[in-house]
Parts: C-alpha cells; sequence; structure tokens
C-alpha cells in the first residue's frame, strides 16, 4: 500500500460515479518504491532476454573520489560516466559489433558513501580488461550474465537476468531522490512488452 495515496472522482462509460486510487509514486514511500522496483527489475530481465543472455555483460563502476554529496563531484561522475560509455560504444564497433550497445544503469551508494554504477550492457564483445580499467581510472569490475536456466549453483545465480535485475534495482542503497535518478535506460534498450487487457467477462 502507498503511505500518501489519494482518491480521484471520475466515472465510466454507464456515468457512474468512480473513485480511483492514485499512488503518490514517490521513491521514499516504502509501498510505491516497491512497486518502482518491481517495474524497474521486470524491464532488466525482459530485456537482457531480448538482446540475448550470452551477449549482455555486468559492469560496476567504482570512483576515485568518494564525495559523493558534493554537487560539484556528482557533476563530474555524470561526465566521466557519459564520456566512457560513448569510449564503450566506439570500443565495440572496432571489435566487430555491429549493434549498438545499450544499458541499463543504476547509481548505488554505499555504507562507506562511495559512489557505484551498476551497468547492464548489451550486445558485448570480449574486451582487453586492462585497457578497460585504465580508461575509466579507478576501480572496475565485468562479469558475463549467465542463462540462469544452465546454472547449477546457486551462488551463481546472483548473474543470471533475474538475480542481476534485483540486485540493480536494490532499495537499501539507492542514491536519495535529490542526487541522482534511480535508474536510467539507454534510448533503444528494450520496453517491457504491453500487455492486452482481460476482457471483462
Amino acid at each position: 500500500p502507498c503511505e500518501s495515496w489519494r482518491s480521484i472522482r471520475g466515472s465510466c462509460s454507464h456515468g457512474s460515479v468512480r473513485w480511483l486510487y492514485v499512488r503518490c509514486k514517490r521513491r521514499d514511500c516504502s509501498g510505491c518504491s516497491k512497486v518502482k522496483q518491481w517495474h524497474y527489475a521486470s524491464r532488466i530481465a525482459s530485456g537482457i532476454r531480448e538482446i540475448g543472455v550470452e551477449r549482455c555483460a555486468f559492469i560496476v563502476l567504482t570512483y576515485a573520489d568518494s564525495k559523493a554529496t558534493d554537487a560539484d563531484f556528482k557533476s563530474q561522475a555524470v561526465k566521466q560516466e557519459n564520456s566512457f560509455v560513448r569510449w564503450m560504444r566506439s570500443e565495440q564497433k572496432k571489435l566487430g559489433n555491429t549493434s549498438r550497445l545499450e544499458y541499463a544503469k543504476t547509481w548505488e551508494l554505499t555504507k562507506s558513501g562511495r559512489l557505484h554504477t551498476n551497468l547492464v550492457v548489451g550486445p558485448w564483445f570480449k574486451i582487453d580488461m586492462k585497457r578497460f580499467r585504465d580508461r575509466w581510472g579507478s576501480r572496475a569490475s565485468l562479469e558475463w550474465v549467465k542463462n540462469d536456466q544452465a546454472i547449477a549453483r546457486e551462488a551463481t545465480k546472483a548473474h543470471s537476468p533475474d538475480g542481476l535485475s534485483t540486485y540493480l534495482t536494490k532499495i537499501e542503497q539507492m542514491v536519495p531522490a535529490a542526487w541522482y535518478r534511480a535508474i536510467s535506460f539507454s534510448r533503444g534498450f528494450p520496453k517491457l512488452p504491453v500487455e492486452p487487457p482481460p476482457k471483462r467477462v
């Protein structure tokens, strides 16, 4: 349930009065944040499967500076990240990747206050990790997404589409709404398929 829901008066096609339950949709609302988390996680998992599970990678970028609350740092972090995404797209083209690199991205704030960026990217070609880390300029890790149907060990299910989508959208480490957007998708990242409404009987 939403903490700050409200009702809006409307009417149906027969002219009868109907009251609609409207959510506040704020990120700091315990109810609405879980609804958003489910929606974002569903889109990430669905997008990975549409691009191709074996063609996607999970990237964690750590920033050298830890002044996450500083306005100048936030601006520089966004510029650094956008520049790095452009570089990754350029490198993928050089490696023979003819498809545009798409991504789902979330910001994460650790308990120590250090800012991380989590990305799921695809389609992805193998890249030299030394050049990858040197270009980023700080700690960076990269793991291939795993097909959950082919995974036997529970520990490795974290790298499945559903495991990663849950990790990327975890509420407890999400940055405050006043700092950054909770999540962003590249323009071509697959959207959730729209299901037709059920027929009334």
